[in-house]
């Protein structure tokens, strides 16, 4: 089935907002080349690449294009309205003293529940009909007939991830180092007992952002490129090997 000419008008359209924002604005961690990015790459695989979605009509084509056109236009009038101003007044600062408390104690927390998270992740996979603990256990979660889900357990994903975001911002020193080594194999914990593909793409991708920034040198546009390009591989390996129930 060949797309429809409105979809391929709004491809170009929205890949020209790519062009025109990573002209205007340089930094490829610049929010509206980010935003631009990814509604670009939505419609333009969505429109080329075989699924079993509804098309986009006019009116879903008009909202996409316009919110990128807004988010252009507020980022380019807040350019004009600070480029006077002196950087270091409107630069954040990250106070990592006082931050370092925080991701110590959601570490805390994620490790005491993650042997409940297990045993229950047991429970679950338990109903399961294939050889796979992951494949039961990915069944379980998204089918209650066949065993449920972790419940409140569930929230400590966020708060595994969160301290790990967290001690990244501290990764630049000694201590930071040795933390993030021992936040790391709990949030990656976790991330495999959602099963899921979302906190995989949380995790990565918020921490390719946080590294570009903290170490530019070593983290930038291409490692940045080369992230993606994996998280593009690897959602395309599993949609082929698993199909839609992945």
């Amino acid at each position: 089935m060949f797309p429809s000419l409105l979809s391929v008008i709004a491809c170009v359209i929205a890949c020209s907002f790519v062009v025109f924002n990573s002209v205007v604005f340089k930094d490829f961690r610049h929010p509206a080349i980010i935003h631009s990015v990814m509604w670009a790459s939505i419609l333009v695989l969505h429109t080329f690449v075989p699924h079993g979605l509804f098309p986009a009509g006019p009116h879903v084509l008009s909202v996409v294009l316009f919110s990128l056109a807004c988010f252009t236009g507020g980022a380019i009038l807040v350019a004009y309205l600070f480029q006077h101003r002196n950087s270091e007044d409107i630069v954040s600062r990250y106070d990592v003293p006082y931050f370092r408390r925080f991701y110590i104690g959601y570490f805390v927390m994620a490790a005491l529940v993650s042997p409940l998270m297990f045993n229950r992740a047991r429970s679950i996979a338990a109903h399961g009909t294939t050889d796979s603990f992951m494949m039961n256990l990915r069944l379980g979660l998204n089918n209650e007939a066949f065993g449920g889900s972790f419940g409140w357990m569930g929230y400590l994903s966020l708060v595994a991830l969160s301290a790990l975001f967290l001690v990244a911002l501290d990764i630049g020193n000694k201590r930071g180092k040795q933390w993030f080594l021992l936040i790391l194999p709990v949030a990656l914990f976790y991330v495999l007992m959602s099963t899921g593909r979302t906190y995989f793409f949380l995790l990565v991708i918020t921490l390719l952002f946080i590294f570009s920034f903290i170490k530019p040198e070593k983290f930038g546009l291409k490692a940045f490129a080369s992230g993606f390009f994996l998280i593009f591989v690897f959602v395309f390996f599993n949609w082929n090997h698993y199909g839609e129930s992945w």
